[in-house]
């Protein structure tokens, strides 16, 4: 009977074990998305925008996910103790923090006049300072930095890193054009990662901040696609930011190098190329985007 008892309690407490992960990442984005529409509705002036239709909605919807993660990712660290898990806990945290702060900052102040890399930078030169230049300029640098947080061992994996991180962020917000275009970006990012999963590669901790960053962004289609509201730079920065840190942790060298050769020639296509205009002028892309938002 006692050794019945001490059983029964043995697996409770695996089974609350188990299911407090969940209930921090629920709670997590239930805060989250609360947070946002607090901002939104207090900022209403400042965080609306016309939208591809011409009607004014309300942007930077990505701050729900960057609250959410900063909420649930230092949770995590809190009851997950172990250094690797403060480590990768801290890129995660920084990723999105930080280039969600910054993809904020063009949401709140940018000025649409300027575009693209050349044109921020070229604005720069005449001594205009943009938010898009400062965001650019600050992605590479705080790329850098979280590259050499990653610490795997080879300079061609950090320099990867760096390049991926800064790349991916900067890559969903070109895509961020049409409603649903980057998350589902974002979302083929996460399934090319379970792809090229190698069995015990991937760990709990991965798995809580990947089910943290599709759960939000399911939250966050769901609303975008239909036009009621804009990912944002906020959003396109962050969800992009940890996709480029996930790729830097479980991503081998090779892969990641492979990786960043295909973001820098995405970059440099699109600055001679439009995305719209190239999805509009194939009739199987323009079918794939008409489903993923309206259009």
């Amino acid at each position: 009977m006692i050794e019945a008892r001490k059983g029964s309690r043995l697996s409770l407490v695996r089974t609350m074990d188990a299911i407090k992960p969940i209930g921090i990442i629920l709670g997590a984005v239930a805060m989250g998305f609360a947070l946002y529409y607090a901002v939104a509705q207090q900022h209403a002036a400042q965080l609306q925008r016309p939208n591809f239709q011409g009607r004014s909605i309300p942007t930077a919807a990505g701050i729900a996910f960057v609250m959410s993660s900063a909420i649930a990712i230092t949770a995590g660290v809190i009851f997950t103790p172990g250094t690797r898990m403060a480590t990768e806990g801290a890129v995660y945290l920084y990723a999105i923090i930080g280039f969600g702060v910054l993809g904020f900052l063009d949401d709140y102040y940018g000025d649409r006049s300027v575009g693209g890399l050349k044109g921020h930078f070229k604005a720069l030169l005449g001594g205009k300072v943009t938010t898009g230049a400062v965001k650019a300029i600050g992605g590479v640098a705080l790329a850098c930095w979280l590259a050499w947080m990653v610490d795997r061992p080879g300079a061609a994996h950090t320099i990867a890193s760096a390049v991926v991180i800064a790349g991916s962020a900067n890559a969903l917000n070109l895509l961020d054009l049409r409603p649903g275009r980057s998350l589902t970006a974002f979302f083929a990012g996460i399934l090319l990662l379970a792809a090229v999963h190698i069995p015990g590669y991937f760990d709990a901790w991965w798995t809580g901040c990947a089910g943290l960053a599709t759960l939000s962004a399911l939250g966050l289609f769901a609303v975008e696609r239909n036009a009621k509201c804009m990912l944002g730079d906020t959003g396109a920065n962050s969800f992009g930011a940890a996709l480029g840190v996930s790729f830097a942790l479980y991503l081998p060298t090779p892969l990641l190098v492979v990786m960043a050769a295909l973001i820098v020639a995405f970059h440099v296509w699109t600055e001679k190329h439009s995305v719209s205009k190239f999805i509009e002028a194939h009739p199987y892309l323009r079918a794939i985007d008409r489903l993923i938002g309206v259009r």
